[in-house]
């Protein structure tokens, strides 16, 4: 089966990829395609009166948010959509897209939604579904392609086990066990569903005698354990201080880290080229010795970049080896915060670029753990 991952243009197009990426890591009858355009919402006004998804709001079913004063403000910040706006359009993409209906079509958005859930499937039959992709970090303390990848596939094997949310209902345990199907209806008890990333004897029974595609649960079941696997392999770095492979990838030369769920460094094609311009000097680079270099950082930028002409790529290389610009020191800065957001700040020592002013900016990363790929 076909799961179509879109997100509307509030959401970054790195939260759609990093997801995707992780989620394909993961082989099984759920085959995912990522779909490059944006969608938009044009308005965001209340519900009409017959609103279809009346029975569900009614039941109470809405999420609290029991937080220290100021979470509110950050949280309802952002516009807020009903589920009938956002049902209407996924509808619009599967209408768009030619999208059979035995196919998913999950849409990814940072806007709030009026029943303040994590994410959903929509009630009224149709395989559409949407995720929230803010306040992960609050609710988690983890990179959010973890849970976002957990609501994708957790969603869809719920489709297959249950026929309404009244059917859905009778099964959710409002005391949260770790499982699956944990309400959640606090929404910080979701950080014990992600991390223990497990189903619960009574769900795996019920599962099994609604016979649920036994390939399809495997593959979820492994998306589960492999995010509890990234999540703890972070989260126990201060106690193990082991350090990630790094993975050089194909005609891009991604920069991947498979042990943390295939998590892609999201660098700019000169941002690129002045990383693996340093991973290929161990011992460093003084940036005044930059110019020396430059036929070695033409030649990897050369390889990376989209720029249309040769002049435009001569003034940009011209710029970054130029001891007299400022050019290089932003990108490394830029660099440096790209990891540290990706890594965390302990984990990202270990990949920054670094040095003290008139030293060496060097790589502290062990090329033991380097491994290019094709």
């Amino acid at each position: 089966m076909t799961v179509h991952l879109f997100r509307s243009d509030d959401c970054e197009p790195e939260v759609l990829s990093d997801a995707y990426n992780l989620l394909c890591s993961f082989p099984g009858p759920m085959q995912f395609s990522i779909q490059p355009e944006t969608s938009y919402f044009s308005d965001f006004t209340e519900p009409s009166p017959e609103d279809p998804f009346e029975s569900i709001q009614k039941t109470n079913y809405c999420a609290s948010i029991e937080e220290p004063a100021g979470f509110e403000s950050r949280f309802f910040a952002r516009y807020t959509l009903s589920w009938q706006q956002i049902f209407e359009h996924c509808g619009h993409l599967r209408q768009q897209h030619d999208i059979g209906d035995d196919e998913f079509v999950i849409l990814l958005t940072s806007h709030n939604n009026n029943l303040n859930w994590f994410s959903a499937g929509n009630p009224q039959g149709p395989r559409d579904h949407f995720v929230h992709t803010e306040d992960w970090d609050y609710f988690v303390g983890s990179d959010r392609r973890f849970p976002i990848a957990y609501q994708i596939a957790t969603g869809v094997l719920k489709k297959f086990v249950f026929h309404d949310y009244a059917d859905l209902n009778a099964s959710w345990h409002e005391e949260p066990r770790g499982c699956m199907l944990d309400f959640c209806k606090n929404k910080r008890q979701v950080s014990l569903k992600v991390r223990t990333g497990d189903i619960c004897t009574d769900c795996l029974s019920l599962f099994k005698d609604r016979k649920a595609p036994s390939d399809l649960m495997e593959q979820v079941f492994s998306i589960l354990d492999g995010i509890r696997s990234h999540m703890l392999f972070k989260s126990r770095f201060q106690i193990s201080k082991k350090v990630p492979e790094l993975h050089i990838e194909g005609r891009n030369k991604d920069l991947v880290f498979p042990e943390l769920g295939r998590l892609k460094l999201h660098l700019n094609p000169l941002e690129k080229t002045i990383y693996l311009f340093f991973l290929n000097h161990e011992d460093g680079i003084l940036m005044s010795h930059l110019p020396d270099y430059r036929k070695e950082i033409e030649h990897l930028y050369l390889s990376l970049s989209t720029a249309d002409s040769i002049a435009s790529i001569e003034r940009r290389i011209n710029d970054l080896v130029n001891p007299h610009s400022n050019s290089c020191s932003e990108k490394i800065s830029r660099i440096k915060r790209k990891i540290q957001e990706s890594l965390g700040e302990q984990l990202a020592q270990h990949f920054i670029i670094s040095g003290a002013n008139a030293t060496p900016k060097r790589i502290a990363f062990d090329r033991s753990l380097l491994v290019s790929a094709p």
